[in-house]
Formats: C-alpha cells, structure tokens, sequence
C-alpha cells in the first residue's frame, strides 16, 4: 500500500451514519441510530516487544464509539436496549470520506461487541441520548477485510426482524433530558416534584470475549437529584425512615417517560445547608441498582 501525499488527500474525521443489525438471528435488513454526534474510530496496534525493545505487532483493536439521540417513542428505542444486551450484532458504520467500517465483511465472525449507556443529565438544556461502542480485535487477514470503498445496502426489512421497530425512529421525537418527579417509599407515597440537577444513568454491564468483543449481561441503573425542599425539618419526618426501606422508586422524566424501578433501587440522602444565604436548603437524593436485561422493557411506561 502505497501512502497518498497529497492535499487532495486531506478529509474531515467523523462518522455520518451508524447502522446495527442482530445477525444471531439473523435480521435481514439494517437499522440505523439517529445522526451521532462525538463520533470516534480508531485502530489501534497490538503487539509485543522483543529483547530488543522493539515492538512485534500481531493483531489490531478496532473501537468505534458516538453519542445517539434517544426517542420517546418507547418501542422503538426504549425497549430493544435490553435486547441490543442480548444479541450479537453486525455494525455499518460509515465516515465522512464515505468509506465504512463493517463487521460482517470478515464471513468468520461477522459480529462485533456492542455496549451502551443512556443518559439523562441534567435538565432540558440538553437531550436524552445514549453513548453506544462497538469494538472488536482483528488479526493481519482480517483488518483488510472490514473496509467497504461504498457502504454495504441496507437490506428489505422483515416485520420480524429483531430490531424492525427501530425503523420508526425519526428526529422529531428525539426526547429531551430532565427529571420531573422522583416517587420512593411503599407504593411510592412519598413525591419530590422540585428537583434541581437530576441525573439518571443506565449503563449495559459488558465482558469480553478473547476476540475483544464486549457481549451484556445486565443493565446498572442511577439516579441522583437535588429536592428542592423549603424545610428539611419538614422534610425530616419521612427521610429516617425511608433510609431504611426496601424502597419502591419512580421516576418520571420530563420527557414524559416514566422509569418505575419498584424495590430494584437502592436509596440514600444528604441533607445540605451550605453556602450562606447563597444558595436553598436541599435535599440531595440517590439511588442505583442493577436489572436483567430480560427485565428492562418491562420497567418502562
């Protein structure tokens, strides 16, 4: 191969589109996630040195990684992320000189690892997306193979396609973040409705195979938010002894979804009086967690 040394040559980093489809069962067409944003691709050399310090490269680590937006639209986001955790999946990713990274180019062992993490932080200055990784070790044969000079076509979708509802996905609904109502207690009696700085998590728990592809196996969940409480001796009535429940939580985004967790949230608080006359009395309320995958969908409304 022959290096290119002209300014012709000189193209913008990036990614343009982000295409998954399952192929474990297999899926006959791809999907793709909303336009990314923070898109990242590298390939990075794995070797050893030898007595000499002189590094022997073997095998290549390919790592692709974006920000997607989330839509409200439960069935078509919200749902497949506890199935994206479960399923092996080929990936098209194509850059903005119009060449693509694509799994299923290398027949063997089309799949590459795939993990995700949603977020919702902290208020609707900024949208709900998830930050989604592909990744996958390649030896010298194979790392020709993944590059496509023309992106592969996205295939005839079938209504039972594993990731078929994806297809529904459209730039007006993307969702905003922001957190509008936490409830917590035995069937969520007690209400924090004026909330600062509310943050939710949900982040796919991953382990790799020996071909450096990240496969789930259980979400992790997060919440924190300040209550806006105006008297946190008021407020001291409920809090002792909701520090020693199996709390049942809800949390409603500003979006209008609405996360119900049940006992599968733990809880803590801290009660702040800082700042002088600088800044309100809050309560700083927290909790996380970690589900099935095969329990995910069921947690949302």
């Amino acid at each position: 191969m022959a290096l290119s040394k002209t300014v012709a040559s000189i193209t913008p980093a990036g990614i343009v589109t982000w295409r998954i489809k399952d192929i474990s069962r297999p899926d006959d067409a791809y999907c793709a996630f909303l336009p990314p944003r923070d898109g990242k691709l590298t390939i990075q050399t794995l070797g050893v040195a030898d007595s000499l310090g002189r590094v022997k490269n073997h095998a290549f680590q390919v790592t692709a990684s974006a920000k997607v937006p989330i839509v409200r639209t439960q069935a078509s986001m919200l749902d497949l992320l506890g199935t994206l955790g479960r399923v092996e999946t080929a990936h098209a990713i194509t850059l903005e000189d119009g060449e693509a990274y694509e799994s299923a180019l290398v027949t063997a062992s089309p799949a590459a690892g795939f993990k995700w993490k949603m977020v919702s932080d902290p208020s609707l200055d900024s949208d709900w997306y998830l930050e989604i990784q592909a990744d996958r070790k390649y030896n010298a044969t194979q790392i020709a193979s993944i590059w496509a000079e023309t992106p592969v076509a996205t295939g005839t979708p079938n209504a039972s396609d594993t990731l078929y509802a994806m297809r529904a996905i459209a730039v007006t609904d993307i969702a905003p973040a922001g957190i509008s109502l936490i409830e917590i207690g035995t069937s969520y009696a007690s209400d924090m409705s004026f909330i600062r700085n509310g943050r939710f998590t949900a982040e796919l728990l991953t382990t790799q195979d020996d071909l450096g592809r990240s496969h789930g196996y259980a979400i992790k969940c997060d919440y924190e938010a300040e209550f806006m409480e105006g008297s946190v001796g008021t407020a001291w009535v409920d809090l002792p002894s909701l520090a020693q429940t199996a709390n049942e939580t809800r949390i409603t985004f500003a979006n209008g979804s609405i996360f119900t967790g049940s006992t599968a949230l733990g809880f803590s608080f801290s009660a702040e009086h800082g700042q002088d006359a600088n800044d309100i009395q809050f309560i700083k309320v927290s909790g996380s967690g970690i589900v099935l995958t095969s329990a995910w969908a069921g947690l949302w409304s």
